[in-house]
């Protein structure tokens, strides 16, 4: 397995920062004068495409190659996608014993949260979903 200090398998970053986003939708998200199709992932190692199996739901195994960029913040946001979906039971409790409390939220108000947190120069980590 090839591990880069981001903690990601075999995943570059499209920034090795992060800067805030400047639009949603389409299927993928916009920030920096670039275009990125797909769900994202943020965490204060950089910006890095995301990719799950099924649109609006993850798994454990999907997060897992992540968790050390992840855990690099202070405040882990889910954007869930058009609309806010619980996590079960299982994978909060998976969360919480990594010492994440993520906040799930529909994309568009995750997105948003997140550009407010970077304004206040907080320390973020998001896994975003992608919405049309």
């Amino acid at each position: 397995m090839d591990n880069n200090k981001s903690g990601q398998t075999g995943n570059q970053p499209h920034r090795p920062d992060c800067v805030m986003i400047d639009a949603y939708g389409n299927g993928g998200f916009r920030f920096d004068n670039m275009s990125h199709k797909g769900n994202l992932l943020i965490s204060p190692l950089g910006m890095f495409p995301w990719q799950t199996a099924k649109q609006d739901i993850f798994s454990i195994e999907e997060v897992t190659p992540y968790i050390s960029a992840l855990a690099q913040a202070d405040i882990l946001l889910l954007g869930m996608g058009k609309s806010i979906k619980p996590l079960p039971k299982e994978m909060v409790s998976w969360f919480e014993e990594r010492g994440l409390y993520p906040d799930v939220m529909d994309t568009g108000a995750a997105a948003r949260t997140y550009n407010v947190l970077f304004m206040e120069k907080r320390s973020i980590s998001a896994l975003l979903f992608c919405v049309d």
